[in-house]
């Protein structure tokens, strides 16, 4: 499924999964934390495979995550970064707009 993300994305930055939980509000499911500074900007994308992300790593006999699960992260150039607009600073706008994108293999379909 792909969950938008909408701002810049710059430094240290942790993406988390929120589930719905029946009877109201949200359990965190996982985690991973990445720099910005990683992204390959030819690509502008970031993956993740489950070994990588926190929680997820810990289920070894995949009770809840299956075997091949991983995160795809895509990232654009922000707009103001585009049109080169100056930032107060002096220098063009910069940090990555991006989101991201859970990879499901054929277990995860009928969720």
């Amino acid at each position: 499924a792909d969950i938008p993300v909408h701002g810049i994305v710059e430094g240290d930055v942790k993406i988390q999964i929120l589930v719905k939980k029946k009877g109201g509000g949200k359990q965190a499911l996982c985690h991973f934390w990445f720099n910005s500074g990683f992204i390959d900007m030819d690509s502008m994308v970031l993956d993740h495979n489950k070994s990588e992300i926190d929680v997820a790593n810990k289920d070894r006999k995949c009770k809840v995550f299956s075997e091949n699960f991983a995160i795809q992260a895509f990232f654009a150039e922000p707009e103001e970064s585009k049109r080169g607009k100056k930032s107060r600073k002096g220098g063009k706008k910069g940090g990555k707009k991006g989101g991201k994108k859970k990879k499901k293999d054929s277990s995860d379909e009928a969720e």
